[in-house]
Order: structure tokens, then C-alpha cells, then sequence
């Protein structure tokens, strides 16, 4: 130590003493000259190296050296595993090294010291470094130092202990710990030429430099608190004295992937980040960034009703962010590039396609000028802009554009019939700083005069496109979710009412007031109020209105009937079903329990009963005189109901027409139980028949999926009358049915299709017969075709059958697996024959795949032949000489067919026939009848 402290200034050779140097020597070895003693020779070996760190000395903890020195010159090999370096408060903690070894040379002279490291290296759980150092320490100035560090595998999430707290302002230092999240440091170098002062100073006084450069991956990075994270940075940081640049080609910002950021800090003394980001990526991410984002703040409430972003956008940050002042906000532009965007608001029904156009966005405006898009189809002109005095924004919208699409809101049942376009003016309001309660957070004005639209809808709405029609509709968003409105068309229809927000399904229609040639009254209640006077109504063409929009009624759209609350029509002349009734009142009026009402029209005829709330003991009451039902030829699409939207119900009507089928009597009792509805009765009848039926339809939320389930019970008499005048074929005449069977089908209990339906049954039919019909006359679902055997069964004794096949029983099991019928036991016994049957029966291709198994009985048949040939005394001659046969012939002459093809042209074809002798017996027999 005395040797090293001539060479030092005064105040670092003091430093050295109070480090308290500690270890021990080994293998010393030394050599002093008694006439010079200056050129002493010393060569030792330290173990366990400490000291404490005093000033710029760090404290060094565990270190081993093996070191030479003689001729003013030494060389010391420095090699430690859990070394610890202690720079005091200069940094946030000792360093600990897992392994460090360095090459140390030293020249003592005159000037002072210089140390050379020509290469060292060090390796702790954060980064591994190596390098090179030199360092001049003279007696006067502090010490020159230039130094070369190359780095990798390093862990930027503990880059605060590295930080040199002393030399980085506060507000800097509190950036990087905060901003700089976490990163993986590799490729990187460290560069320092100048003087060992402070950071400030030295590029103040341009006495050195330091370079700090490397590459990251997987960086995060929180610009400012207010703002996301950039994740999964891919770049190059460069620390360059006071200011830091961090170029980013690749970063994730919040929904933004693959963007381009510059961070750059000029000098931490001015204490602003200047953050720029470009990006191009979907609208989707886009918008949610921006919302995210503190200027997307403000516009939050309305964003939440846009859904399905589509199309691309070029988005550019611009951030300038203040670190000293915590209560100044971020300096913000963002410019948004619509590349052929398009966004929905479903709870408006409105949609915007192919939006092109710049829209900038600060910390207090958005503006836009000329923005090009569609509305729906409809081509528009958007012009956006920030009223800071009544913070609001404004968007002014003009185009041509399908009236419709502008009054979609409304049910499709009040908007049918609007067809065109016209040239309309909307300006929208937009509340910035929406208020609670019933305020209203956006505003719309539109104005037309409806040239270019027609109104098919009947008088008084009705209007052809070329008439002007001044029409003005101003809508108002509320806070609470409701939407209000107003409108005149022309100078006799005034419109008043309120939407709101119903679950999952966006804005439904709850108040409407129509005054027709009448003010509007103040409201009473909530619903639908219909009420006015008219010099005329043709209800013919309103109910062909309605039937038109039925049948186009969206699957699961609401039902309007639930709101209405009264009708009070004053009509001069009324035309329903072509007769004419002058001064009609028509009337609808709500009850305690609900509302009851009448209807009177070509479909249905009745009274009504709706209770407010039903339930198994207060069901929904309809009473009708008749009702009929039209079958579509197209498949059912899903309708979206669920069984919990259904009522609990009881439904009688005289008279029920499905298509042309005419059933009396039908009561239907359904009553809701959690997510089922059980349907507790489905009984009609048709003459003599009595249909039953019971079971459920179940729908599991979990899994979305639904089924129904039906037990199905048939009985009663004449069953062949009764299936022909239910237009099923003309093939039976008389007979007993009993069936008893269930039927099912994974979907809604309105959408049986044959291609999911499974099922099974038994069918017993007895003492009738097969009317003996040509194919094309229709079959009751091809019963088998059993009545095809009069004709086709080829037996000799066949054209003696005038009137068709008698049997006592036909019985069976069927089972049902989509669209085909199975049996495999099902039999006829009668006393011409017997006759089994097994295959398949196609029930919606109309079409067979069966075998036909027939043994004629001939003991019975002779009788019956011989008595139609000659009288009855014949006849029982006849049987009398049959059973002088020594064996039975019924059933040796036996012939199987096979029965393919449609229900209207069906191919027997025989099989298997009697052996030669049994037909020679049959052949005898033949002549025994002559």
C-alpha cells in the first residue's frame, strides 16, 4: 500500500487507507537492494481480498490475486467466484459477481498510474460481460478512464441495480424503472472515454463520452402511466450521456402487433419522452388501442355499441411525455388513415363500409373533412368536428340513401312496404362528457323529402316515389340506454316514441304513439298506442299487409302484440273481405290481468285473453273459432325462441286447418318449467279418431343444443274415412287403430325435419280392407302397400277380389330413423291370406325397400270362391273335398316378393314361388273350381 499511495493524490491515497484493506498473503517472495532499495521485487499471492468502499473506491469482498511487481511495474491476476463490488450509494446495491477473472497491468511513475486491463471478463444470474479498460490516475485531475464492455444474456427486468442513481436525474431514473418493464439484452457494448466525474458535468464540459448500445428482444415498455404496455419489442436501445434513443422495428402495443416505436429522451435534464409509434394493422385492434388510450377516453360509452371492425388501420402516436410535473398530462396527436374500414353498431342497426379517409384525434378534438363510406350500400360524405364550447362532437352525414335502412329500429312489421332512396341530411351530436341519468349522449337530426321513396304500406302511410313528402325525425340516445324520437310525415301522421335496451338484443321498441289526422296525446303507459281518424281503411289490403309480413318475420324478431295498448280508430268506410261498414269503431284495450281483444280475419277468428304474468294456473287463454295454418315448402330456418320465451298457455279452437287438412276440437295446454316447455296436451280429433299427444322441449344453455320429445297416442274407428279426408290416400276402408308410439327430435319443437327424427311404435288396425286402387291415387304413408297386393300379388285366385283384401288384424312394430320407416314383424292376417312384411318405407322419398312374404290361404279362400261361382251348397262342397287333401296347402304354396320403387308406381317382384308339385296341387285345384 505505501508503494501505490506515492503514486496517487493526497485525497485518493487517504481513500486507500480508510478502505480498511484486509486477506492474507502467501508465498511471498521479495527482493531488496541494499544499495538501492527504490528497486524492490515483490511477488505474493492474496487470498480472500476485502476492503470497504470509500469514495470512488469500490468495496471489493472476496478476491484472490496473484501478484508481481518490481522496476515500477506490476502485474496482478485477479480471480473470484462470488465476488461482491460495492460502489456505497453510487448504486442501488453491491454487485454481485458468480464469476469474474481479469489480467491487470500497472506503470508507476512520476504522473501517477496507469492501470491496463487488456481483457476481463465477469458472469452473475443478469449478464455476462467482457472487455478491456485503461485508466491514467495523476496527482492533480480526477481519474481518465476509457473502457470497452461487450455484453449478452442480459435480464433488462433487473436493469434498477445498475442504474447509476447519483448520476441520472430523479425524474429519469423513476422513468426507467417504471417505463422500462422488462427486456433481454444481447449483442450489446459499453463505451466510455473521459474523465471519472459526474455524468453532467462531462457532457457539460465535453470531457468524455458514454455509449451504452444494445439489442433487445422481448422488451416491455410502459410509455406513461395513463397509456399500455408495448410488449415484445424487437430493436436497439443507445444510452448516449444524458439522452437515450430507442428505435423499435417490431413491438406489440395493447392490440396493435408488428408496430414501429422511436423512444427518445434528447437529455434527462429536460425530463420529456418523446415517444412516436407507426402501425398498420386491422380496425379492430386499432380502435380498441385507441379507446384504451387516455384521448379515447371521452368516447368510450358510445364505442361500447360498435362491434365487427373490419377493413385496415395506418395509425401514428405522437406522445410528449413530462416527467418532472406528475399532474401534466401527455402532449398527444394521434392520425388515424381509414384503408376501407368498415364498423357496425348493431344496437342502432347502422353499419359503415368502406370508410377512406384521415382523422385526427388530441388531447381535447377530433376532426375529419370529407371522409368517404358507405352506409350499408348507400354511399356518404362524412365531416367530423370538436364544439369545445359545448363539448360536444359533431358529425354531418349526407348522401342518398335507403330510407329504410334509416328507420330499421322500428319493427319490420311498421317498416315493410319502405322502399327507395331519398336525399337525406343527418346531423349527429355527440356528448363528450356524457351525463348520467336521462341525458341525452348523442343526437340526430334527419331531414327529407322522401323523392325517391315509396311507401307501399296501406292508406294513409301509402306514397309513390315521385311525391314530395316533407318528413323531419329527430332521435335522442339517452345515458339510461333509451332512445326517443319523433317525427312528422307529411301534415297528417304525427309519431312519438322510445326504444330501449333489451338484453342481448340491443334496442327494442317500447313506446309508440301514431296520431293519425290527431295531436298526440300525452302518454298514459308504456306500449304501443294506435289512435285518430281515417276517411278510409281497407282492411283487405292490411290483411294481406300482415300475412306478407308474416311470412317474412325475421326468426326470433319480437312480437309486437305484448305492447300494444290500445287502438282507438274512428273509420268512415272500412273494406274487409270485400263488403263495405260504414262509421267502424275498432277497439283494443288493456285489462287488470293483461289486455283482451278480439280478431276477426281469413286465418283466425276469436277472442283473446293475455294475462300481464302468466303461469300454469294464469295461462294465456285463446278461444277461437277457427284457425288455419299454411305449410311452407321450404325447410324451416332456426326461429332463435327458447322455451323460456314462450307462455304458458290454453288454446282452444272448433275448427284447425293445417294446409288443407281439417281437424275439429283442438286443445292445446303448454305450460313452462325452467328452460323446458311441456306441452301437458295436443288433442284433436278428425270423425271417429282421436289424436293425442304429450312430452317437452328442452333447451341446455351450456351446450346451446335442443330437443323435443312427443308420446304419441292414436285410437278410434273407420280410420280409412277418416285418414282419406285428411287428404293421406284412399286405401282403407273401416278399421280399429291403436297406436301407441314417441317421437323425437334434437332441435326446436317447430323444426321436425325428417332427416333428425327418430322414433318408435306399434300399429294395430283391425277388421277393415285394403281397397283394392291403382298406384297414383295416393296411400295413407304408404301403409306397407299392402294395397297394391289386390292387383300385383300374381295368384290365380286374385281377379275374384272385387272390392279389395279383407283382413281381421294388421300389426306391427315400426321404428323411425330419419326419414325412413322400419319394420321387421309387421303382419296382415286376413282371410284371403296372410301376409308379413319387413323393410324399409321412405317416408319422405315416397319410396319402398321391402320383402313380402305371402301365404295364400286356400282352405279358407275355396268357399268363397265356389260360392261366388255357384252358390253356397258349391262352396262348402268345395271345402268339404279340400280337406280330403292328406297335407295342408296353405302354406307350402307360399311366394315372397320383393317391393322396390315410389309410392305411386311400386315394382313387386316375385322372388320365390311354390315348388312344380305344389303348383301342380294349386294347378288341380284350379280345375276342381271349374
Amino acid at each position: 500500500v505505501p508503494l501505490i499511495q506515492s503514486y496517487l493524490a493526497p485525497e485518493l491515497s487517504q481513500q486507500l487507507l480508510k478502505s480498511e484493506l484486509q486477506g492474507r498473503l502467501e508465498n511471498i517472495w521479495f527482493s531488496l537492494p541494499a544499495d538501492n532499495p527504490a528497486d524492490i521485487r515483490v511477488s505474493a499471492k492474496a487470498l480472500e481480498f476485502r476492503n470497504k468502499p470509500v469514495g470512488a473506491l469500490p468495496g471489493i469482498d472476496q478476491i484472490n490475486a496473484n501478484i508481481i511487481y518490481g522496476n515500477q511495474q506490476a502485474r496482478v491476476n485477479l480471480e473470484a467466484t462470488q465476488l461482491s463490488l460495492d460502489f456505497s450509494d453510487e448504486f442501488r446495491g453491491p454487485f454481485l459477481i458468480n464469476d469474474f477473472n481479469a489480467l491487470v497491468d500497472a506503470q508507476f511513475g512520476d504522473g501517477g498510474v496507469t492501470v491496463s486491463i487488456p481483457g476481463f471478463n465477469a458472469v452473475n444470474d443478469d449478464i455476462k460481460v467482457a472487455g478491456r479498460t485503461w485508466i491514467e490516475v495523476d496527482q492533480a485531475e480526477r481519474p481518465f478512464m476509457s473502457m470497452r464492455l461487450e455484453f449478452d444474456e442480459g435480464n433488462g427486468s433487473q436493469k434498477s441495480k445498475y442504474l447509476p442513481v447519483k448520476l441520472l436525474p430523479k425524474s429519469a431514473l423513476g422513468w426507467i424503472d417504471e417505463g422500462i418493464r422488462s427486456v433481454d439484452v444481447s449483442n450489446g457494448g459499453l463505451l466510455f472515454h473521459g474523465r471519472l466525474e459526474d455524468i453532467e458535468k462531462l457532457d457539460r464540459d465535453k470531457s468524455g463520452e458514454l455509449f451504452v448500445g444494445f439489442d433487445v428482444d422481448n422488451a416491455e415498455v410502459m410509455f406513461e402511466r395513463d397509456w399500455a404496455i408495448a410488449g415484445k419489442g424487437r430493436g436497439r436501445l443507445l444510452f448516449h450521456n444524458l439522452g437515450v434513443d430507442i428505435q423499435i422495428d417490431s413491438v406489440n402495443y395493447d392490440k396493435i402487433e408488428n408496430a414501429r416505436a422511436s423512444v427518445q429522451v434528447p437529455t434527462f435534464l429536460n425530463s420529456v419522452v418523446i415517444v412516436n409509434v407507426d402501425a398498420g394493422g386491422p380496425t379492430e385492434n386499432a380502435l380498441a388501442t385507441w379507446l384504451a388510450s387516455p384521448v379515447g377516453e371521452d368516447y368510450r360509452e358510445i364505442a361500447g355499441n360498435l362491434s365487427e371492425p373490419g377493413g385496415r388501420v395506418n395509425t401514428n402516436i405522437k406522445l410528449s411525455i413530462p416527467l418532472d410535473d406528475e399532474k401534466s398530462k401527455a402532449e398527444t396527436k394521434v392520425i388515424l388513415d381509414f384503408d376501407n374500414t368498415s364498423i357496425k353498431a348493431p344496437n342502432w342497426d347502422i353499419q359503415l363500409s368502406g370508410i377512406n379517409g384521415r382523422t385526427l384525434v388530441d388531447n381535447n378534438s377530433i376532426s375529419a373533412k370529407g371522409i368517404k363510406a358507405n352506409y350499408f350500400k348507400d354511399p356518404v360524405v362524412i365531416d367530423i368536428a370538436t364544439d369545445l364550447s359545448s363539448e360536444q362532437t359533431l358529425v354531418k352525414t349526407t348522401g342518398q340513401l335507403g330510407t329504410r335502412q334509416l328507420v330499421s329500429l322500428l319493427p319490420d312489421s311498421l317498416t315493410n312496404g319502405i322502399e327507395g332512396k331519398s336525399h337525406w341530411w343527418i346531423d349527429l351530436a355527440i356528448e363528450n362528457k356524457p351525463k348520467s341519468g336521462d341525458h341525452p349522449i348523442l343526437s340526430i337530426r334527419a331531414e327529407s323529402g322522401l323523392k325517391g321513396t315509396s311507401v307501399s304500406l296501406p292508406v294513409p302511410f301509402n306514397k309513390s316515389s315521385k311525391v314530395l313528402r316533407s318528413t323531419t325525425a329527430n332521435l335522442f340516445l339517452l345515458a339510461n340506454d333509451e332512445m326517443t324520437f319523433d317525427a312528422k310525415y307529411g301534415s297528417q301522421v304525427k309519431i312519438r316514441g322510445r326504444l330501449e335496451k333489451a338484453e342481448s338484443v340491443g334496442l327494442q321498441l317500447a313506446d309508440l304513439d301514431i296520431g293519425l289526422a290527431s295531436e298526440l296525446i300525452p302518454k298514459q303507459a308504456s306500449g304501443i298506442r294506435l289512435y285518430g281518424r281515417l276517411p278510409e281503411l281497407p282492411l283487405d289490403e292490411w290483411i294481406s299487409f300482415y300475412r306478407i309480413q308474416a311470412a317474412k318475420q325475421k326468426p326470433g324478431s319480437r312480437n309486437l302484440l305484448p305492447l300494444l295498448q290500445s287502438v282507438d280508430l274512428n273509420v268512415t268506410e272500412a273494406v274487409v273481405l270485400g263488403r263495405k261498414m260504414d262509421n267502424a269503431e275498432f277497439q283494443l284495450e288493456q285489462s287488470d290481468n293483461g289486455f283482451i281483444g278480439s280478431i276477426d280475419s281469413s286465418i283466425v277468428k276469436g277472442k283473446f285473453d293475455f294475462p300481464h304474468n302468466d303461469s300454469p294456473q294464469n295461462p294465456v287463454l285463446i278461444d277461437l273459432e277457427y284457425a288455419r295454418i299454411i305449410r311452407t315448402a321450404e325447410k324451416s330456418q332456426g326461429s332463435g325462441l327458447l322455451p323460456s320465451n314462450l307462455f304458458n298457455t290454453r288454446l282452444r279452437s272448433k275448427e284447425f286447418v293445417y294446409d288443407d287438412k281439417l281437424v275439429t276440437d283442438l286443445e292445446i295446454d303448454t305450460s313452462i318449467d325452467g328452460d323446458s316447455i311441456l306441452i301437458d296436451a295436443l288433442v284433436f280429433h278428425r270423425d271417429d279418431i282421436t289424436f293425442k299427444f304429450n312430452g317437452y322441449w328442452l333447451y341446455s344453455p351450456p351446450t346451446k343444443q335442443h330437443e323435443t320429445r312427443l308420446e304419441v297416442s292414436i285410437k278410434g274407428s273407420k280410420f280409412g274415412q277418416a285418414m282419406a279426408k285428411l287428404n293421406f290416400g284412399d286405401t282403407i276402408h273401416n278399421g280399429e287403430i291403436r297406436f301407441k308410439g314417441e317421437i323425437g327430435w334434437p332441435d326446436e319443437l317447430f323444426r321436425p325435419d325428417w332427416d333428425i327424427l327418430s322414433g318408435k311404435g306399434r300399429i294395430r288396425l283391425d277388421n277393415g280392407i285394403l281397397k283394392d286402387v291403382e298406384p297414383g291415387s295416393g296411400r295413407f304413408v304408404g301403409l306397407l302397400s299392402l294395397n297394391a297386393l289386390p292387383r300385383r300379388l300374381s295368384l290365380d285366385f286374385s281377379d275374384v277380389l272385387f272390392e279389395g283384401m279383407e283382413f281381421d288384424d294388421i300389426k306391427g312394430d315400426l321404428v323411425l330413423d330419419g326419414q325412413n320407416l322400419y319394420t321387421s314383424n309387421t303382419k296382415m292376417d286376413g282371410p284371403a291370406a296372410e301376409i308379413k312384411i319387413s323393410g324399409r318405407t321412405g317416408m319422405r322419398d315416397r319410396d319402398y325397400d321391402q320383402k313380402i312374404y305371402i301365404v295364400p290361404k286356400i282352405r279358407q279362400t275355396l268357399p268363397l270362391i265356389g260360392g261366388i261361382a255357384a252358390g253356397s251348397a258349391v262352396g262348402w262342397g268345395l271345402l268339404l273335398l279340400q280337406n280330403l287333401f292328406k297335407s295342408s296347402i296353405d302354406e307350402s304354396v307360399a311366394f315372397e316378393y320383393s317391393m322396390t320403387g315410389s309410392w305411386d308406381d311400386p315394382q313387386l317382384t316375385l322372388l320365390n314361388q311354390p315348388p312344380p308339385e305344389k303348383r301342380k296341387e294349386k294347378k288341380e285345384h284350379r280345375n276342381l273350381e271349374k
